[in-house]
């Protein structure tokens, strides 16, 4: 599992969504029992641009599971975005920041500075910035070692 998952992980980041498929199939059906592996697998989709899916994994870990790892939480924020709920995502986005994702730290810096021009209140100009997230590679840290 982790080898798909990582591998999945490399050729997204290097642009080969097709070469990805085949180690993201296996991924869509599999739902470890420890929590790292489960929120692994959930980074891997939501990087693959599989935002229900990925969102419905995060959707299921209690809030803890996240103070240990920012970048998972930063990562749902993103899930979240792109499926529509953009007041939480951006709720999200600011929690992960204070627990030290440096991402959503900057994001949110970009966003106060007026780089990224997106606002809550303004919701369709926000919705357009997330595309900015996923083009940092929005969850993908790259391959993991387990």
């Amino acid at each position: 599992m982790y080898v798909r998952a990582n591998l999945a992980l490399f050729y997204i980041k290097i642009g080969q969504k097709e070469k990805a498929e085949q180690f993201l199939q296996p991924l869509r059906i599999v739902y470890p029992i420890d929590y790292e592996n489960y929120l692994f697998i959930a980074e891997v989709l939501c990087a693959a641009g599989e935002y229900e899916a990925a969102k419905e994994r995060f959707e299921r870990m209690d809030e803890s599971f996240y103070d240990d790892h920012p970048q998972w939480l930063f990562c749902y924020a993103v899930t979240l975005a792109h499926t529509g709920e953009l007041k939480k995502a951006h709720y999200i986005l600011h929690e992960a920041s204070l627990i030290g994702n440096e991402r959503a730290a900057l994001m949110i810096k970009q966003a106060q500075s007026g780089e990224l021009g997106f606002t809550i209140i303004n919701e369709q100009q926000f919705s357009s910035d997330w595309s900015y997230v996923t083009s940092i590679v929005c969850c993908a840290s790259l391959p993991k070692k387990m």
